[in-house]
């Protein structure tokens, strides 16, 4: 798989600008249907950018030596339109990226120009710490822990 890094997080992780041949493995990786987008990205249609880094699964590291050691393995893939919208979020089999990939991507978003913020990928990304520049001094977070504990 290619590496054409667009951010480094400097902690051995990436948010890459995937080739169109690469999408078919990650989707094979990542159990998703990525690789069917790869006339689209030819015909500049729309963008793929992966979260890469070393695997962290045994298994994984046995299975993809190469993308291990040059830290190239996929965990998230995030699709923008042509028009710089995001139109998805993804990690493994669709699901919602672990709350660690969720905070690198949400970083590398906030340096972009991309229209992120009422993509509902992108919602699902977000924690009570994004929110609490927000909600200070309206008593939200200062309740926080006694709503919490309240909460069934």
């Amino acid at each position: 798989m290619t590496r054409k890094v667009v951010y480094d997080f400097k902690n051995g992780y990436v948010i890459v600008d995937a080739a169109a041949e690469d999408l078919a493995a990650e989707g094979d990786i990542l159990g998703h249907c990525v690789g069917g987008y790869c006339d689209s990205v030819r015909k500049g249609y729309l963008k793929i950018y992966s979260l890469r880094g070393p695997a962290r699964k045994p298994g994984d590291r046995k299975e993809y030596p190469n993308l291990h050691i040059n830290k190239n393995f996929p965990y998230a893939t995030i699709e923008v339109g042509s028009d710089g919208s995001v139109f998805q979020i993804k990690g493994k089999k669709n699901g919602i990226p672990k709350s660690t990939d969720a905070k690198m991507i949400k970083t590398w978003l906030r340096t972009t120009d991309f229209n992120y913020q009422n993509n509902n990928d992108y919602k699902n990304l977000v924690d009570i710490d994004d929110l609490k520049p927000i909600l200070e001094g309206d008593g939200f977070v200062e309740n926080y822990e006694e709503a919490m504990s309240a909460a069934p």
